[in-house]
């Protein structure tokens, strides 16, 4: 019976010597589980997670966190504990998965406030980029009104 290796061989962080092999953690010669139905889900159960914790955090305090990494520790512990067999494949997928959540939550928080400020609460399509004659109900303010008759828009006060 092959033995189960739970840890890099001793030549891992150091050169090799002439002539010696290197034996890596999985072998290039069996196929090894990544992508399950099990890898999937965990992985967008926490995307949903970790979205929610970065979009709250970045609403508050203006600033997301990588989730990689707490996702990728996660990951390992409940392969570890659900004893799933080839789980270093599925956590890859896993930490992959989970590693977008900071990415998309920074687009969103940081975008859509300010598209909602910029509509005053309208829908976006109802909002004019610059006031027009069909559009009189949403003029901009008369500062920013005269720079743009003068053509200089280095400086703008609202009120």
């Amino acid at each position: 019976m092959e033995e189960k290796r739970t840890t890099l061989p001793e030549n891992a962080q150091r050169e090799l010597k002439p002539g010696e092999k290197y034996e890596p953690l999985l072998s290039p010669q069996k196929n090894y589980p990544e992508v399950t139905p099990y890898s999937v889900c965990v992985g967008l159960i926490m995307v949903i997670i970790f979205s929610a914790a970065a979009a709250y955090l970045g609403l508050k305090v203006g600033q997301v966190f990588e989730a990689a990494i707490p996702i990728a520790i996660i990951a390992v512990g409940l392969t570890s504990a659900l004893g799933k067999k080839g789980g270093l494949g599925q956590n890859v997928i896993i930490q992959s998965i989970g590693g977008c959540s900071g990415s998309v939550v920074a687009g969103a928080i940081f975008t859509l406030p300010a598209i909602y400020i910029r509509c005053r609460g309208k829908l976006y399509a109802d909002v004019p980029v610059l006031p027009s004659r069909r559009h009189s109900r949403h003029p901009l303010p008369d500062s920013v009104q005269k720079i743009l008759r003068k053509g200089d828009a280095r400086q703008v006060s609202f009120p």
